[in-house]
């Protein structure tokens, strides 16, 4: 009966017994018998056990999480346009008040006050970058119409751009190492080399439109990064602009600006155009001098900034004052004479 038994063991379900000897599997087969039993039939769209789970990073995909790789792609753009806003806050207010003598880094700006002294500059920027976008969008339709009409011109067009993008270049170039020896519209020497070089970009690829690969791409890639170059060179140069013009307009309406009588425990001898100083009170008064004929700037850093109310690019001298108990302030309506 025990021999039986183990006969019946290597049967195949449904076999006939065997006459003979003891069937008896050989290697491969009882590797194959072991692989089957081993698997585990999964249908389709059931999830697998959890202990055949594969955890593996196949090669080449990326380790990192999802929820990183978004926060990266939200917080990089945000860092790099609350710099640029920063850089070119810090262009504005040193052309400002370097108008008036002084230099931004003693008035003890914050990065929030840079901030938002570059949004009219931003404004200019994205407001130019929205107009030549839409001008763009308007052009390429008929443009392109007449150039799949008239494919003959297309030779035409790039012999034309290829030397006037060169000459923008090196117009930029001069002008970027030493300056132009002649008189341009505003902002044209810092445009010109973002402009040649996308305009010298474009004719050499009409004339070879089948330049393709990682030359194609690295020669996108540096154009690309000139034209930026150019945009930021320009919005530098705008920001120093606008600062000088809101230095001239508070100049000009100096007088319009509030009146501040400053009252001093100690003589503050402040010798300025306009300025008169008075003692006021006796010996023990708490605040014995009295300076009339300032104007109202700002407050920052703890400090006040004053102008006498004649004021003049010649002889005019900004005031800084500290804010402390010493000294005491008394604001008035500004009347222009």
């Amino acid at each position: 009966m025990a021999a039986s038994a183990s006969r019946q063991d290597f049967r195949a379900p449904g076999a006939a017994p065997p006459t003979g000897a003891v069937e008896t599997p050989t290697g491969d087969e009882h590797s194959r018998a072991e692989a089957a039993s081993a698997t585990v039939p999964v249908e389709r769209g059931a999830a697998p056990p959890h202990d055949e789970v594969d955890v593996t990073v196949a090669p080449g995909a990326s380790a990192i999480p999802r929820w990183l790789q978004v926060l990266a792609a939200v917080i990089a753009p945000s860092t790099f346009i609350t710099a640029l806003a920063f850089y070119f806050g810090w262009t504005r207010a040193d052309a400002e008040f370097r108008y008036f003598g002084l230099d931004s880094s003693m008035l003890g700006f914050t990065t929030q006050d840079y901030i938002l002294r570059s949004a009219d500059v931003v404004f200019i920027l994205l407001g130019a970058l929205l107009g030549v976008a839409l001008l763009g969008l308007w052009s390429y339709p008929p443009v392109g119409r007449y150039v799949r009409r008239h494919p003959r011109v297309l030779p035409y067009i790039a012999r034309a751009l290829i030397p006037l993008g060169g000459g923008l270049v090196a117009m930029g170039a001069v002008a970027a190492w030493q300056g132009l020896p002649f008189p341009t519209p505003f902002l044209v020497p810092q445009l010109s080399p973002g402009v040649g070089v996308a305009l010298l970009a474009g004719g050499l690829r009409s004339r070879q439109p089948r330049w393709r690969g990682w030359s194609s791409a690295l020669s996108s890639a540096l154009v690309g990064l000139l034209i930026v170059l150019s945009l930021f060179w320009a919005t530098s140069e705008c920001a120093k602009a606008v600062g000088q013009d809101r230095a001239r307009q508070i100049t000009d309406g100096l007088l319009d600006q509030p009146g501040v009588l400053v009252y001093s425990r100690d003589r503050l001898s402040i010798q300025a155009p306009g300025v008169i100083e008075t003692t006021v009170g006796d010996v023990d008064a708490a605040y014995r001098y009295r300076y009339k004929g300032l104007r109202w700037l700002l407050r920052t850093g703890g400090n006040y900034l004053l102008l006498p109310a004649l004021w003049s690019p010649t002889d005019g001298v900004a005031i800084v004052l500290p804010d402390t108990h010493s000294i005491r302030l008394e604001f008035t309506k500004g009347v222009s004479p």
